[in-house]
């Protein structure tokens, strides 16, 4: 029988041992999932005063917030209408507090309200647009994060030297599609039965598991993860209620802190202790020999090998030529990737590659053009999906931002050095995002007369949450560049003959001096 004492300790030795990692990999499941919602709220209370150079499509309830969507709805399909009722705002403070605003659930709202207001018009199809994006998001992205999220608390309590890339393993063995979709039908399950409320609190503790579960066995079936995830927790909801519950204090004091606390502790700590939980639980099953506890196929999550025998177990891989055959050598207190259950394809295997310094002129020029364009692409998609707006925010007709081409060559060549320290690499890379983001905006105003930003906005205090916000995205934009596509576009780069590439970086380079030209005359 399990208690929370004993595994808020074990969840506080993990924490201590992968401290900066586990704070890193709960910032980009916050960042970049609908995960962790509260931990953003402040942040998401504030918009930049963006001004926009282009004409661009407003849809009809640009900024609202999930609450006005849900009370819009309501009056829409239902005729119901409650608001400036004590109930209704507190309704609306905790539905804010605890739900995302990247929440495909609420664009697909905005889209119905939109569909009652004017059907036929632009940005309802825009929205539409943005609604589809947002699933796929959620199918493929978000969901495997979440699986990824719970591989790497697994791992690291018993490996210390677990890689925040463990965030990635399900794309990283080309096996997410399977996950993705059990995954996608727990949330459906989950959203209908929230529609019944106290059956949508019971199955949020029935249905926890599951990511636990496929981030040990990703074949797993649907049938059997959601089977697995009901034994686990038979007679432990309420008792996992009350150990969630049993963080209410450090979640008022994280609110007293603007959410800070969360990002530098609460967050990890949380996730820790239900990781803890799992291994519990499922320990506890296995030993029962309850029905399909063979499906939990992964022993080296309980136990690290030792040396010995983890030379003898790769000897006998190497035999069989599989994809990790040519690599020789494996960072020690570390999964031992190539016992994994799922192995990915051959030519996806590589040795990893640090973050360095020397690159070759073209890779450098051909790596501005495609943080310009990605830049874009980002900022495009982003509002698209989040608002329903189609926003060009550069002054540049083309598909590209300079800026990101620049902050991110930069990032590269002179924040090299920091890649060995996770969390000091993104303040660096929000740091240098923001500095650079303030001289572009300072020389957009001078030269064109054209606010991007108001320059005033850097230094009020009222608008530090949209500062900070930024700064952070920026730097989780910097630490993509730096760990993720610069080793990959490398890679690519060796691969194309030299002149091609001074080709194509010509050619994109007389096509943005055009567009600059032309926005200066214009």
């Amino acid at each position: 029988m399990w208690t929370r004492k004993h595994l808020k300790h074990q969840a506080k030795k993990s924490l201590k041992s992968n401290y900066q990692k586990m704070v890193s990999v709960c910032f980009l499941i916050a960042f970049l999932t609908t995960s962790f919602a509260s931990s953003t709220f402040i942040f998401r209370q504030f918009r930049p005063g963006l001004q926009t150079i282009f004409v661009q499509t407003h849809m009809n309830f640009p900024d609202a917030s999930n609450s006005s969507i849900a009370t819009d709805t309501l009056r829409h399909v239902f005729q119901i209408s409650f608001s400036g009722t004590p109930l209704a705002s507190l309704f609306e403070h905790i539905l804010n507090m605890y739900t995302s605003g990247r929440s495909f659930l609420f664009a697909a709202l905005k889209t119905v309200n939109e569909a009652f207001h004017d059907p036929f018009s632009t940005s309802f199809f825009l929205l539409l647009l943005g609604v589809l994006l947002s699933f796929l998001y959620t199918v493929f992205i978000q969901n495997v994060l979440l699986v990824g999220e719970a591989r790497f608390f697994l791992e690291a309590r018993t490996y210390q030297q677990t890689t925040i890339s463990k965030l990635f393993f399900l794309y990283k063995v080309n096996f997410f599609s399977h996950p993705a979709w059990i995954m996608t039908c727990r949330c459906v399950f989950q959203t209908f039965w929230n529609l019944t409320v106290i059956g949508g609190i019971i199955k949020k503790y029935e249905y926890s598991m599951i990511p636990y579960i496929l981030a040990e066995n990703p074949t797993m079936g649907r049938k059997d993860a959601f089977f697995l995830s009901r034994q686990l927790m038979r007679g432990n909801k309420w008792r996992m209620f009350l150990l969630h519950l049993s963080f209410i204090g450090w979640s008022i004091l994280s609110l007293l802190t603007f959410g800070i606390l969360d990002f530098l502790f609460v967050n990890p700590y949380q996730t820790a202790t239900d990781a803890e939980l799992y291994m519990t639980l499922r320990k506890n099953y296995i030993r029962s020999r309850a029905p399909r506890y063979e499906l939990f196929n992964d022993p080296l999550l309980e136990q690290e090998l030792s040396d010995d025998e983890l030379l003898i177990r790769k000897a006998l891989y190497d035999d069989s030529e599989g994809p990790y055959t040519k690599i020789a050598y494996f960072e020690p207190h570390q999964y031992p990737a190539f016992l994994f259950s799922v192995q990915p394809p051959v030519r996806a295997v590589h040795q990893p590659m640090a973050p360095t310094g020397s690159y070759h002129p073209l890779t450098l020029a051909s790596l501005f053009f495609l943080f310009s364009i990605l830049g874009w692409i980002l900022e495009t998609l982003s509002y698209l999906t989040m608002e329903g707006v189609f926003l060009n925010r550069s002054i540049l007709l083309g598909p590209w931002i300079p800026l990101y081409g620049i902050c991110g060559v930069l990032s590269v060549t002179m924040l090299h050095r920091f890649a060995k320290n996770p969390i000091l690499a993104f303040c660096m890379n929000g740091l240098l995002y923001s500095v650079i983001g303030y001289l572009s905006d300072f020389t957009v105003q001078m030269i064109w007369h054209a606010d991007l930003h108001k320059i005033s906005q850097y230094f009020c205090p009222s608008l530090l949450p949209p500062f900070f916000a930024d700064t952070m995205f920026l730097g989780l934009i910097g630490c993509a560049c730096q760990y993720f596509i610069t080793p990959k576009w490398k890679q690519i780069t060796r691969k194309i003959p030299l002149w091609f590439l001074l080709c194509v970086c010509v050619l994109l380079g007389m096509l943005m001096l055009l567009d600059v030209f032309f926005a200066f005359y214009r």
